[in-house]
């Protein structure tokens, strides 16, 4: 009788983080490089709450940023997130094609960014005083004792970013999948200007020119 009054709290943390994984699958599905936008809203929703729990079931990989710093060329910030970007793109596309479905083992791991002036708050809850910065923040712990990367990772791009979180993790990223040099547009209009200008090359190359 009193089992069905009050609800279990295993049952209800798991409830809870079902939840949430599946609103962070959608924020991440309308990402173009799957990495899900956070504010100081963001935080407390999916991890202040969770990690005063220590039941959140998922790892979150923060991407640390500024707009108004992305000028800075010491800092290379944006050149910094678009690697970031590439990791969460290829841990989505890696993890997906081996579990062979929409989803897969990427419901484990998320990319987060939190920019500045959207997470003062934040930021001060993780002790972030400089940048670059990637923190990755796994289940059951606060946010004071997120892992930072290196910086000798940071460095080395997506390859030493995938390097880090695969240590801390334990979770696979699997290889990184950066874009050809050229797209397919790119292709077609260069196979098109070859073919504007190769009757005239012709044309005076018998002309003797």
């Amino acid at each position: 009788f009193f089992s069905s009054l009050f609800a279990d709290p295993v049952l209800c943390v798991e409830s809870k983080n079902r939840d949430q994984v599946s609103e962070l699958l959608k924020r991440q599905a309308r990402s173009p490089d799957g990495v899900i936008r956070f504010d100081d809203a963001s935080v407390r929703e999916f991890v202040v709450e969770e990690s005063t729990n220590h039941r959140r079931g998922f790892t979150l990989v923060i991407f640390f940023d500024a707009a108004q710093l992305r000028d800075n060329s010491e800092l290379k910030l944006e050149h910094l997130r678009r690697e970031f970007g590439l990791l969460s793109s290829s841990y989505i596309h890696n993890s997906n094609a081996e579990e062979g479905t929409s989803t897969g083992s990427s419901s484990k791991l998320f990319f987060v960014d939190l920019d500045f002036k959207q997470s003062q708050q934040s930021f001060a809850l993780f002790g972030v005083s400089s940048l670059p910065r990637i923190s990755v923040l796994l289940p059951g712990v606060a946010l004071k004792d997120a892992d930072p990367m290196d910086q000798s990772d940071i460095a080395r791009a997506a390859e030493g970013m995938a390097a880090f979180v695969e240590s801390r993790t334990k979770i696979k990223v699997g290889p990184i999948k950066r874009p050809p040099p050229i797209n397919k547009k790119q292709f077609f209009l260069l196979i098109a200007g070859l073919l504007a200008v190769t009757p005239f090359a012709i044309k005076q190359l018998l002309a003797g020119n």
